[in-house]
């Protein structure tokens, strides 16, 4: 995906991407066509359709939701249905499909469905070292905890205890991804401490992941957000001073 020097997100390069994307499946689907059932290669090539079906939801809502704001159409969401139909037949199996099947759901702002799906499917043991699907499955979990505290009846007891249950889920993911820091699971857990209220904890994880970024564009983001962090801390200190009893 193209990034302009303002760092966002060009047309052209979700357009080569996207027709990329369609180029990998249909060469994979004509090869798979042409090869004995019982291949190893079959099962590769499938692997690789499944992948482009993902990635090819993925870009729409990274582009047009996070990068763009804006909701996706109904083709768009059509195009994602249709994916998940074809990704299930493929590989029913595949972490990659319940990713996809909860990112659909949320663009409904159907959150109980995905809740349903998460405590159904995706709890299975044979996903337990998918970080990205546990990345997406904890921040399921986080916008139910945001969400019932709307709950006239939840307590201040109850809200810290739904709190540190996802933060111990963070350190499970992090755990599982020590060898290979993934800065996805620092950018999320980052914004789920600041969410919290704990900024001081958001800078220690921020600051411990700076020398495992992989790219210049990986160590910008994550500057990027340990500055805003920062900034957060600042003012809160600030705020202290202002209203410190004299």
């Amino acid at each position: 995906m193209i990034k302009g020097s303002d760092g966002s997100r060009k047309p052209e390069g979700f357009e080569l991407a996207n027709a990329d994307l369609d180029k990998a499946i249909q060469i994979s689907s004509d090869s798979n066509a042409s090869i004995s059932a019982d291949s190893n290669n079959q099962d590769i090539l499938r692997q690789i359709q499944v992948l482009a079906h993902s990635k090819k939801c993925s870009i729409v809502i990274d582009m047009k939701q996070n990068e763009l704001q804006v909701p996706l159409s109904s083709a768009d969401k059509d195009m994602m249905d249709a994916a998940i139909a074809k990704m299930k037949a493929l590989d029913g199996e595949s972490s990659q499909v319940l990713i996809i099947q909860l990112e659909r759901l949320l663009c409904d702002n159907k959150l109980e469905d995905a809740l349903e799906l998460v405590r159904v499917k995706a709890s299975d043991r044979k996903y337990a070292r998918d970080v990205n699907l546990a990345l997406h499955v904890i921040l399921i979990k986080t916008q139910a905890c945001f969400a019932s505290f709307q709950n006239p009846s939840m307590t201040e007891a109850m809200a810290e205890a739904m709190l540190q249950d996802i933060n111990n889920e963070y350190n499970k993911v992090m755990a599982i991804d020590q060898e290979d820091t993934n800065v996805d699971i620092v950018g999320q857990y980052s914004q789920f401490l600041v969410m919290s209220g704990k900024f001081q904890e958001a800078k220690d994880v921020l600051t411990m992941a700076l020398p495992y970024a992989r790219s210049k564009e990986e160590l910008k983001l994550i500057l990027q957000m340990l500055e805003a962090v920062l900034t957060n801390l600042y003012a809160a200190d600030l705020f202290k001073k202002i209203n410190m009893p004299k």
